[in-house]
């Protein structure tokens, strides 16, 4: 499919320049991260093309319908590029709508976990002219081109779009290889915007306000059924030099003190992972990490977990998921529940303040196995723990499991009942949520 180029003002003739303007929905979800997704999207751009780009956070800025009309006017964009997640799924047809309503003559590309998830359902919405499914910083720049100068979008890979009223989907991107090339834009995302004393919802715990997430690998090698695979399954990852070239980027320029590793898997490459926090606690000094993501209990050890506090770790999330041995070769994870409290112990030992995650709610999981993660997490020595539902998100295998429409809508929130796939009631699995909460909780020794 040949899309007609965009027109350009005499004063921006030419190919590689168009003003582009990069949108965070405002979603459902509790905590506000910098979006990193759209940083990186933008610095693709950066290298390839002259665009004129903005990045706009509206789960930060939360603007009226009014102020967010006036931003789109005044920028007149060419492009508006859209990240979508379950979460705020629902009020994108809203979003799409007033963007085309106030830049008729931009070009909606939509990207992110939805895409990803069931690429169809993004063009559903006839506001939306073509999706980008998966990895997207190579894949925007060949798009824009074809956008800016009237190219084939066919031969482009990871593309969703409509031709003759059919929904045409383009091979998959392969993953990329060089994650050395992937950088954020960091001064388009303004880290200031969410250096916030009194309202940051960066990191679950902070030691200072002035902190941000880093995310140094991409792609899983594990098959948990209720993971997305927007990076795929295979382990990539960032060079040492090239994590530490953004560790002290990020000092110089914004005094960032505080980082939140975010990586889906940063163990998994034991030698690199050592490498990078070795270097981090003699380069970085001072610097506080925190761990809430990406760490499988059945990759640490006390040698592990002592360069990590080392290197400033102070924070150390535990996904447990299901203490039941049943669930857990159900649900993929496959996790030696034997080790866990042990490296729970050997955490507290150097110094981390220690969290739970536990899933409630998983395909055929009965109200008494809920019951035994549950009473699992209160007998453990964390100090703190998560009881979330299983969200059978589309494109995952406990979507499949469930058997859900694609169009299945969910809260996106993880403390909301989502569509119920266990064995168990509505009731049961809202009162499992509540008892995990309760016993963990005011355990008197726990308070005090």
């Amino acid at each position: 499919m040949h899309v007609p180029p965009i027109p350009s003002e005499e004063s921006i003739q030419g190919k590689g320049f168009m003003r582009v303007l990069l949108i965070r929905p405002d979603t459902t979800y509790p905590l506000c991260f910098p979006p990193v997704g759209l940083g990186t999207i933008a610095h693709s751009l950066r290298q390839a093309r002259n665009d004129a780009i903005q990045i706009l956070d509206l789960h930060l800025l939360k603007p009226s319908a009014s102020e967010l009309a006036a931003r789109v006017r005044d920028f007149a964009p060419h492009v508006v590029g859209i990240t979508s997640m379950e979460c705020g799924r629902s009020d994108l047809p809203a979003l799409t709508a007033l963007v085309k309503k106030e830049a008729p003559g931009a070009r909606v590309v939509l990207g992110g976990p939805v895409v990803s998830g069931i690429p169809r359902l993004a063009l559903s919405d006839k506001n939306v002219d073509v999706a980008v499914a998966g990895e997207g910083e190579v894949t925007v720049v060949e798009l824009f081109n074809a956008l800016d100068g009237g190219g084939d979008l066919s031969a482009i890979d990871g593309l969703v779009f409509r031709q003759n009223g059919e929904i045409i989907r383009t091979p998959p991107r392969k993953p990329m290889e060089d994650l050395d090339q992937v950088r954020v834009a960091w001064d388009l995302v303004d880290p200031f915007q969410y250096f916030r004393k009194y309202r940051s919802g960066v990191p679950r715990v902070r030691r200072d306000y002035r902190t941000l997430p880093i995310i140094t690998s991409r792609g899983c090698p594990y098959g948990c059924i209720y993971c997305h695979s927007i990076f795929g399954k295979k382990f990539r990852a960032m060079s040492p030099d090239a994590v530490m070239a953004e560790i002290h980027g990020l000092r110089e320029r914004y005094d960032v003190r505080q980082l939140d590793f975010m990586d889906d898997s940063f163990l998994v490459d034991r030698k690199r992972a050592e490498e990078i926090l070795d270097r981090i606690a003699r380069e970085a000094p001072g610097l506080a990490l925190s761990f809430s993501f990406g760490l499988r209990i059945d990759q640490m050890d006390e040698d592990i977990l002592s360069r990590m506090a080392a290197a400033g770790g102070f924070y150390l999330s535990f996904p447990v998921e299901s203490a039941s041995p049943r669930i857990q070769k159900v649900i993929r994870k496959n996790l030696d529940l034997s080790r866990v409290y042990p490296m729970i112990r050997a955490a507290l030992k150097v110094g981390f303040q220690t969290n739970g995650f536990f899933i409630l709610g998983h395909p055929g999981e009965t109200f008494g196995e809920m019951m035994q993660t549950v009473d699992f997490a209160c007998k453990s020595d964390l100090h703190t723990a998560h009881f979330f539902y299983m969200n059978p998100y589309p494109g995952t295998e406990a979507h499949r499991m469930g058997g859900l429409s694609e169009d299945t809508q969910f809260s996106g929130w993880f403390h909301k009942l989502p569509p119920n796939v266990s064995a168990a009631t509505d009731e049961e699995l809202g009162r499992a949520a509540r008892l995990g909460y309760r016993k963990f909780y005011l355990n008197p020794a726990r308070l005090a």
